[in-house]
């Protein structure tokens, strides 16, 4: 299940390199084989917890050797999921 959180995904890259010198992601980065889903946690006592997640490949574009790449993802409630509705009365 592809998603286009993709694009959005690719905008909020932060890199660290040597030095923690800044990089343009968007330039530097190609994002592909996005790929959304559900993680069930059930513990032995008490209630399932469910969290997204995302996996996603990333293709160096730029001149120079990344030593490591920094992600976040934010996964924003759609209007009318069930799921997020609830979670965001408690």
């Amino acid at each position: 299940m592809s998603s286009p959180r993709g694009a959005a995904l690719a905008a909020a890259l932060l890199l660290a390199g040597p030095g923690c010198t800044s990089h343009d992601a968007a330039k530097e980065l190609a994002v592909s084989d996005v790929v959304t889903y559900w993680i069930v946690d059930s513990p032995p006592a008490g209630q399932n917890y469910i969290a997204p997640a995302v996996r996603f490949r990333l293709k160096n574009m730029g001149p120079a050797t990344l030593g490591s790449v920094q992600a976040r993802a934010r996964f924003p409630p759609r209007p009318g999921d069930e799921c997020g509705a609830r979670s965001r009365s408690r």
